[in-house]
């Protein structure tokens, strides 16, 4: 499990392949042991919604598609699988450990791989033809090179500022955002226990670096918010001006400023984005499917441009985890989606209200894990974070984590009926 925590953050197959070799072994150890998973009401919860999917997609508009994907659910596994193997202080925080190193090594991948991606988008887009380029500079190209330069191809990207936004990856930034506050989480478990904090503080500010390159703003937002409660919580007034200023004076550098200020077209009427979705095709399939939905990861950009053709084109998402899952399972699934979401913010509360009788280093851990959750979820709004297979198993990760806490430090049964 420790090697899935890692790997995870920086590489999905070898995410889920050290995942699978957990069960298995915890499977083995059900043998001959009985020791059986411990199963959360999270992770009843995930079961819950994955039969809401299977029957929306058994009656919508495409089962085939959606069937096709629908194994991107098995991997809330990580919920069952955390909840089982954490059963101390110490494997938690060396889980949180393995997760912030993994964070480390996808920062330095991006601190390689993005400027070479900017360049060669920069340079197709210029001089050389879409198939030189990928052979010469990217011998394997990956899917942030791709949209880099289907980007090239159209003209979109001009100058290297836009080409080097059109290489960020959402997908990365919210792992890197999630390893941010893990990292940060760590260097305050080291002060409280008067070790050396300065490897968690490189880590802290390599994904700093590298969260800024992805360009991504919703994992800006959401990181600046959370970090910025966890410094007012545990830290003095002064590492906040400090922060502050910082924030302040990277955002006024020219690429983070304009990237930022182009937030007000965001929602402009006409730009086929999110307002578009959100007030017009949204509502018109729930409209159009209120109970079960058109079926789980069965929208196509095709079925968008029915109801308006200006939508973005290839977009076949709601840019909206409640939205897009209320438009896929309808009603039915999005009740128990945000049930769900209810019941893991809940436990992460009570993870950290349980952590006040106990050492401060807990109380850090089930912070940082509070905030991880609360920035998914946050980002989860103006992005469909929910579908995509890498940000599910940090979601799983973190329920997964808040379960053990909570059911770990939960009052024994003399002490609740006393109360």
């Amino acid at each position: 499990f420790l090697a899935a925590a890692f790997t995870m953050a920086f590489s999905l197959p070898l995410g889920r392949g050290f995942m699978a070799l957990a069960l298995v072994l915890l499977v083995v150890r059900y043998f001959k042991e009985k020791k059986p998973l411990v199963m959360p009401l999270t992770a009843w919860m995930a079961v819950l919604f994955a039969l809401a999917a299977i029957a929306s997609t058994a009656v919508g508009v495409n089962p085939g598609l959606g069937f096709q994907k629908m194994h991107k659910l098995m991997w809330f596994m990580a919920i069952p699988l955390a909840a089982t193997v954490i059963t101390s202080y110490r494997h938690l925080s060396a889980v949180l450990a393995a997760y912030a190193i993994g964070g480390g090594v996808l920062s330095v991948m991006t601190l390689i791989q993005v400027p070479v991606r900017t360049v060669a988008a920069f340079l197709t887009d210029k001089t050389m033809g879409f198939d030189d380029a990928v052979h010469v500079l990217w011998t394997a190209p990956q899917g942030q090179w791709q949209v880099a330069m289907e980007a090239a191809r159209a003209g979109k990207t001009t100058d290297l500022v836009s080409c080097l936004v059109a290489t960020g990856s959402m997908t990365d930034a919210q792992r890197l955002m999630a390893g941010i506050m893990i990292a940060l989480g760590l260097v305050f478990v080291c002060r409280a226990d008067g070790r050396p904090t300065g490897k968690w503080w490189v880590l802290v500010i390599l994904q700093c670096v590298a969260l800024l390159l992805n360009f991504k703003r919703g994992s800006w937002i959401c990181a600046f918010a959370m970090v910025s409660v966890f410094i007012g919580m545990r830290t003095t007034w002064r590492h906040a001006v400090a922060f502050l200023a910082l924030v302040v004076a990277i955002a006024i550098l020219p690429p983070f400023r304009d990237r930022v200020t182009d937030l007000r077209f965001e929602l402009q009427a006409g730009r086929g984005g999110r307002l578009l979705m959100w007030t017009k095709i949204g509502p018109a399939l729930v409209r159009e499917h209120p109970w079960l939905g058109i079926g789980y990861r069965s929208l196509t950009n095709k079925m968008m441009k029915k109801i308006d053709r200006a939508v973005e084109k290839g977009r076949n998402h709601l840019h909206s985890n409640i939205l897009q899952i209320l438009v896929e399972t309808g009603i039915i699934g999005c009740s128990v989606y945000l049930l769900w979401m209810i019941l893991a913010l809940r436990d992460v509360v009570r993870f950290v209200y349980r952590t006040r009788a106990g050492p401060a280093v807990e109380g850090i851990q089930a912070l940082s894990i509070l905030l991880v959750l609360a920035a998914l979820i946050a980002n989860g709004v103006v992005e469909y974070n929910f579908g995509d297979a890498e940000v599910v198993l940090i979601y799983g990760l973190a329920m997964g984590c808040a379960a053990a806490g909570c059911l770990r430090l939960a009052p024994a049964p003399a002490s609740r009926a006393a109360v």
